[in-house]
């Protein structure tokens, strides 16, 4: 009936909550972490790559006799002289090759780890956008369900107030007709019984128990939390939750 229906409708206000839950952000999350953790260690092999090939480059340390090789050598100084020639060509050939190697590995390194900052970074902006679209969906359902929740309770309210005056007169109107039989059966009544009829009429008590309405209270709602989405990224907070605090940030800020 009327009164059921308005209940329902403060019921199915619940609707307004059944919206996807946060599973996908979350994934979204994980899969962001996960990338990062991967970064920082293609870092930290970078950082060791390029810090062997800065310290080799550094450390040169050519030939003693390099330093005392005559500009103007004379006879007796030949042999000396081409010994050092050889030792410096021996060296300078091993150095360019450990050079090369020790500049590839840190070349290697510096690109693998700037392909996946590029990833992470577009894995960031996914999981972002993953949660601030969640967010707005929650928070916009749960304004939707605050509101759909007043106006129907309302209604609800408005609804029983008029029922229960319809009933209030229904009640009545059923008694009065009731009496009203009552003394018309004394009118039709022959006179030997009209006086105990009267009687009866008099002290009538109409039952209106079939009447009665069953009246609600307000339904108890499943509620709509937004705590989940409270902080969001670009806020400090949420930053330092799920980025600062995490162990790889140091090594993929």
């Amino acid at each position: 009936d009327e009164v059921d229906r308005a209940r329902d409708k403060v019921a199915r206000c619940d609707d307004w909550t059944l919206i996807e839950n946060s599973s996908l952000a979350a994934t979204r999350g994980e899969e962001h972490g996960t990338c990062r953790v991967s970064e920082a260690e293609l870092n930290q092999t970078k950082t060791t790559a390029c810090g062997k090939y800065l310290a080799g480059m550094q450390g040169l340390s050519p030939p003693k006799c390099m330093v005392s090789l005559p500009a103007d050598p004379r006879p007796a100084d030949l042999a000396a002289v081409l010994t050092c020639v050889q030792k410096k060509a021996a060296w300078w050939r091993d150095t360019r090759t450990n050079a090369e190697k020790l500049a590839e590995s840190c070349d290697q390194a510096s690109t693998a780890h700037a392909d996946k900052s590029h990833a992470c970074d577009s894995a960031q902006t996914t999981y972002e956008a993953t949660f601030c679209g969640y967010r707005t969906r929650l928070t916009g359902a749960c304004t939707q369900y605050d509101e759909c929740r007043t106006s129907e309770a309302a209604e609800q309210k408005e609804v029983q107030t008029k029922v229960q005056v319809a009933e209030t007169s229904r009640k009545a109107l059923y008694t009065a007709t009731s009496h009203i039989d009552c003394h018309l059966g004394v009118l039709v009544a022959s006179p030997e019984r009209q006086p105990a009829l009267l009687a009866e009429c008099l002290s009538l008590q109409v039952s209106t128990s079939h009447l009665n309405m069953m009246y609600h209270a307000v339904p108890e709602g499943s509620g709509c939390d937004v705590s989940p989405v409270a902080t969001f990224p670009c806020q400090g907070s949420w930053l330092r939750e799920h980025y600062e605090d995490e162990s790889w940030y140091s090594d993929a800020p």
